[in-house]
């Protein structure tokens, strides 16, 4: 559930234009307000609000609460009936406090102001609960993040001159990623993938993990935009005890060929073939333990599965990209997010589809009946 206060955030800019505010006025007729600055509402929990204002005069702030769908307030219902008045000094904050709300209940606020003079108005707050909204969007690590690696989260990447040294992971190891050797290095791009940023490596660069967490059920998303392709075994994921892999597939078109070869033998190419290379995509591929099988997704939409999943992949693993690892062929291309997390639920599955496709402008790729297409989880 979302906060009261960030719901009141929401609901702005109608009186003011700025970050909080209100979203309806009622003065009094032919009165005019005397509040030098529209009341702001703070949220401190679930269950309380502040709403702080300052005036342009010395008088009395006034706050009545109510459910919402309540009938409307003047200022003179609102001073008899209020629950809470300050006084407020010219140029200084008043400050009301409401307290021990329902976190099920939607609330309006009324608020008025009472100077020597006799100026007053009324102004009604926003609705400041919303029930069906979700606290905080999912993330992967609401999942079992094993592995997290981000290209627009400033704070896991480590730059000299632009070129990247470590990417850190946010997964449960948070093991340092970096390239093979200095003249392997990948450059940071902030405008690189589908105008976010992103690594970009020129088909002689790489990086390497060591003690890369993995599980048997697990679904594993890279977002990426392949380059040109010169050699089939080019990989944009290897790991290299399990032998699992995402490779090209072709020595001029990036297919996507998911491979799995440590004791199971798993090959899956998406049908019908299609060249991935030259546009952003969502790769993911989804491996279920109890079920014997791997598929592959691709935006959004099964493109290939296979059974034959008999031996787990293990607990943790070296991993490469843009690499593989059998060899020094490199892959071509802009790397932007690698998520292993430690489910094969579709419920999650779809989860971290949309999480990614609404995080890099990708949601048009989706296909229409996805349940994230529109919204994000």
């Amino acid at each position: 559930m979302r906060s009261i206060g960030a719901l009141v955030r929401d609901a702005h800019q109608h009186l003011t234009g700025s970050a909080f505010g209100l979203t309806e006025d009622y003065p009094i007729t032919a009165i005019t307000p005397v509040h030098q600055t529209p009341p702001v509402a703070i949220a401190i929990s679930d269950t309380e609000i502040q709403v702080t204002n300052v005036l342009n005069e010395d008088g009395v702030v006034y706050g009545l609460i109510q459910p919402t769908g309540g009938p409307a307030q003047d200022a003179t219902a609102i001073m008899n009936g209020g629950q809470e008045n300050v006084a407020g000094l010219r140029g200084r904050s008043a400050v009301l406090g409401f307290s021990g709300l329902n976190a099920e209940t939607d609330y309006d606020v009324w608020i008025a102001f009472k100077t020597s003079s006799g100026d007053r108005a009324a102004v009604k707050m926003a609705s400041a609960q919303a029930k069906a909204a979700p606290a905080t969007a999912w993330s992967p690590a609401d999942a079992g993040a094993l592995i997290w690696l981000d290209a627009q989260d400033a704070a896991t990447v480590t730059e000299d001159a632009g070129e990247l040294t470590i990417w850190t992971d946010k997964g449960v190891n948070a093991v340092a990623v970096s390239p093979t050797s200095a003249s392997n290095r990948p450059v940071f791009d902030a405008a690189g993938l589908n105008g976010l940023p992103a690594l970009s490596f020129d088909g002689d660069d790489d990086l390497e993990g060591a003690g890369m967490a993995l599980a048997a059920d697990m679904c594993l998303l890279v977002v990426a935009e392949m380059g040109q392709v010169v050699n089939g075994s080019e990989s944009l994921i290897d790991f290299e005890a399990q032998n699992l892999k995402v490779r090209a597939g072709n020595s001029a078109e990036f297919r996507a060929r998911s491979e799995l070869q440590n004791g199971s033998v798993v090959n899956l190419t998406p049908s019908p073939v299609t060249d991935y290379s030259g546009a952003p995509h969502l790769f993911l591929a989804r491996y279920d333990a109890a079920a014997q099988q791997i598929d592959v997704w691709i935006d959004g939409g099964m493109v290939a599965s296979g059974n034959g999943y008999a031996t787990p992949i293990g607990a943790a693993d070296n991993m490469r990209l843009m690499r593989h690892f059998g060899s020094a062929l490199r892959l071509e291309g802009m790397l932007g997010e690698v998520v292993a997390i430690s489910s094969a639920l579709s419920e999650d599955r779809e989860r971290l589809e949309g999480y990614a496709a609404h995080r890099w402008g990708l949601t048009g790729q989706l296909p229409a009946g996805h349940p994230y297409k529109s919204v994000a989880p």
